[in-house]
């Protein structure tokens, strides 16, 4: 009986171990695939150089390559873009590693700071390429997609399509042409180096004819979103052959830019008031109207003068006449009251605005806002239920949800 017992768990034992070893060695093939596949996906991508400013510019001059630059920050949802669905992608790798010593740097951070300042950084995502010397020859702003970062990248290896070359143009010619001003003027604009004195001399070389072309067009739209009351624009705005309310929101624009540095210089408020009066003088009233109502809140804001903050966007939201607008714009100051940590009663209004903002339009970015003022006044459950909402939201928008699902792990913790 013992002898018989012995053999049967013995070869139990014999069969089970073969299964575990079985089991084993798949799980191990699992675990390499998946780390082969990963291996292969990081290859395929562009190849980040690790180094510093210096190092990076050895690197360049040894491989005789062109260097890209990355200049990104933590908090910018563009960047993180780039880096999640383009970055990797072959057609983007096969540009990159061929040509270019590529890196990616912080600039809030370390070395990154002192370079933001040398180059002009002002905006994010901004792609630098410098030449094989470390001369920065070309430069973009914004995210795109993999098909057009590759198109953009081989751009920038001609010199005739690089900024650097376009202003040499235009700068050292007495009489540059209305061709190379314009195609040096919609490279500003991609840059975000707006050129006002160039942009003056393009403008008029225009001809009547020249107000119907699309191109220019959408150059002079484009050129409006970032220039002022003094770049030019507005006499030439109106003569536009285009839909009446793009003309509008390019006038707004203007507008808005002459007064934001105001606003970025925590300027006083009678020295804002006379920027406010320039505004008044120089637009139409409706934009006018629209561009100061948009400026009080952001100005107060600086101050920390909450009252006239609360009164400000009250102002705001109740001259604009579409939900979407309203719900956005409600979220965007309910965000900075939870940013600013400001004292109870105007956490309360903060409440207030951002539940009309979820009645109006719920999506994930208000519901997550909603969920961080009830927990910053205390409602814990309240807002851990907001947090579970604005997750569902976000996945079924396709979004990115990590940072709300972190925020719902930490205070279900503290419950």
């Amino acid at each position: 009986m013992h002898i018989k017992i012995t053999l049967v768990v013995y070869n139990l034992i014999k069969k089970n171990t073969s299964l575990i070893i079985n089991f084993q060695m798949k799980k191990t093939i699992s675990i390499l695939s998946l780390l082969l596949f990963s291996i292969a996906s990081m290859a395929q991508g562009v190849q980040f150089f690790e180094g510093t400013w210096a190092e990076v510019k050895a690197e360049a001059k040894k491989q005789n390559k062109y260097i890209f630059m990355d200049a990104y920050t933590t908090w910018c949802g563009p960047c993180k873009m780039l880096k999640k669905k383009v970055f990797p992608e072959k057609i983007v790798g096969d540009v990159m590693n061929e040509n270019f010593i590529s890196v990616a740097i912080d600039m809030e951070k370390g070395e990154g700071i002192e370079l933001a300042k040398k180059f002009e950084v002002r905006a994010y995502p901004t792609l630098l390429f410098f030449n094989a010397d470390g001369q920065l020859v070309d430069r973009v702003v914004g995210a795109m997609n993999a098909q057009k970062f590759a198109e953009m990248a081989k751009a920038s290896l001609n010199p005739e399509n690089q900024l650097l070359t376009l202003k040499n143009r235009v700068y050292n010619t007495d009489n540059p042409s209305k061709e190379d001003l314009q195609s040096y003027i919609n490279k500003t604009y991609q840059a975000y180096s707006p050129d006002t004195e160039m942009l003056k001399k393009w403008l008029a070389k225009l001809s009547d004819e020249d107000f119907k072309d699309e191109e220019v067009i959408a150059l002079i739209i484009s050129a409006s979103y970032t220039s002022d009351i003094h770049s030019g624009l507005l006499t030439y705005l109106p003569k536009l052959k285009t839909e009446q309310k793009e003309i509008d929101k390019a006038i707004e624009s203007l507008g808005f830019n002459t007064i934001r540095p105001a606003i970025r210089n925590n300027v006083s408020e009678a020295e804002f008031e006379k920027q406010i009066e320039a505004i008044e003088k120089a637009l139409p009233t409706k934009a006018a109207t629209t561009t100061i109502n948009n400026a009080r809140p952001s100005f107060y804001l600086r101050k920390k003068n909450y009252a006239k903050v609360n009164n400000a966007v009250d102002q705001l939201v109740g001259t604009l006449d579409d939900n979407n607008k309203i719900s956005r714009a409600l979220n965007s100051y309910a965000w900075k009251y939870y940013e600013n940590d400001v004292e109870a009663k105007y956490m309360k209004k903060a409440l207030s605005w951002i539940n009309r903002s979820v009645m109006l339009d719920a999506n994930y970015a208000n519901v997550d806002t909603q969920a961080h003022i009830y927990q910053a006044l205390g409602k814990t459950d309240k807002a851990i239920d907001a947090a579970q909402k604005a997750i569902n939201l976000g996945k079924e928008a396709g979004q990115d949800v990590s940072e709300t699902e972190d925020y719902l792990q930490k205070i279900s913790k503290n419950n």
